[in-house]
């Protein structure tokens, strides 16, 4: 029984380790991206046809 609580420790203490590595890439990865531009440039606007051209 105590084998199963130590393996169930070590377990919780490794799944702790990773959630705080994840949020620490996350944090560092959203300080270096800019965030005042575009990922994507917009595409310009179609221009509008008349209703009746083509008639």
């Amino acid at each position: 029984m105590k084998f199963w609580l130590r393996l169930r420790l070590i377990g919780s203490v490794i799944v702790l380790c990773i959630a705080v590595l994840a949020l620490a890439f996350a944090l560092l990865h959203r300080s270096t991206t800019d965030e005042d531009t575009p990922a994507v440039t917009p595409h310009p606007a179609l221009p509008s046809r008349s209703v009746t051209t083509g008639l």
